[in-house]
Parts: structure tokens; C-alpha cells; sequence
């Protein structure tokens, strides 16, 4: 299967599906891609969280770039 979030067409359909036009003949479908992309999208930002960690970014500054609070973030993708 291709990884949909480092395809730049799959941004493309994204914005298509968002702006009303179907990219897909049936709703479904355009919501099954829609799933897999936020799903590879949340594992790119989860790998990235990690990275920023490993440099020693505060958890305070990993929320904020993330537009939540430290402890959100914490939660989400700390131990």
C-alpha cells in the first residue's frame, strides 16, 4: 500500500474532498481515504514528536507547536 501522507497527490484529493468535489464515485470511499491519511498523518506527527524529544525539546514547547498544553501532548505521545 503507498503511504498516502508522504504522496503530495494525496493532499491534493484531500483539499478536493474539502472543497466538495468528490474524488471518489461514493461518499464512503472518500472517507476511507480521508481515515487513512489522518491515521499516516498522526504516526508522521507521533515519529516527529519523538524527534523533537530526542533533541530535547520541552514538552511545553512540543504542545505548542502542536496547539495544545504540555500535559496534552505529554499524554498523547509520552510515556
Amino acid at each position: 500500500m503507498t503511504n498516502t501522507a508522504t504522496n503530495p497527490a494525496a493532499y491534493d484529493d484531500a483539499r478536493k474532498i474539502e472543497a466538495g468535489l468528490a474524488v471518489a464515485e461514493d461518499a464512503l470511499t472518500n472517507l476511507e481515504f480521508l481515515h487513512a491519511l489522518a491515521g499516516e498523518i498522526e504516526d508522521l506527527i507521533a515519529a516527529q514528536v519523538a524527534v523533537a524529544r530526542a533533541h530535547r525539546e520541552t514538552w511545553h514547547d512540543v504542545g505548542q507547536a502542536l496547539g495544545t498544553t504540555r500535559q496534552g501532548a505529554q499524554q498523547r505521545y509520552g510515556l
